[in-house]
């Protein structure tokens, strides 16, 4: 989806996508030289609020897990995912200037993508022999009337 809002952006403002890698850490300072855009799950924070301008957010979405066929039933809830509490331990200790909003309780589930059966989440890979994924999902995406998370 990111692309292609680049792509629309660069059409409408008749001008081509260059499209150029960076990470989460040289992020601002690619602003300088490398590139004239960042977008697409790029956090406002204080550091890049102070430094660049950032536009009202777009798009507000969650994380979903991709894991191996062989490990699919290692993963059956959070918990199983981040057994140590280290993703919420990094991001309590790291990102200071975030508005969290975690789910309730009763939304912290995993759910299987039916590898590939799906016509909603359909993998390309499913069934096929050198396959080692047992489903792909993307971003969990609501619109903002949905009273239950997809």
């Amino acid at each position: 989806m990111d692309i292609d809002l680049a792509g629309d952006l660069a059409h409408r403002l008749h001008v081509a996508v260059e499209l150029v890698p960076t990470t989460w850490s040289a992020l601002l300072n690619g602003l300088d030289n490398r590139y004239h855009l960042a977008m697409g799950g790029v956090t406002i924070t204080l550091d890049r609020a102070q430094k660049a301008l950032n536009s009202a957010p777009y798009l507000r979405d969650g994380k979903a897990a991709v894991v191996r066929c062989a490990d699919l039933s290692k993963y059956q809830s959070l918990a199983d995912i981040d057994p140590g509490g280290t993703n919420a331990q990094f991001d309590k200790t790291t990102l200071h200037n975030v508005n969290r909003h975690p789910l309730p309780r009763q939304h912290h589930h995993l759910r299987p993508v039916d590898r590939g059966r799906s016509r909603r989440h359909r993998n390309p890979l499913a069934g096929h022999p050198t396959s080692r994924l047992s489903g792909v999902d993307v971003d969990t995406i609501r619109s903002p009337s949905s009273r239950r998370p997809t």
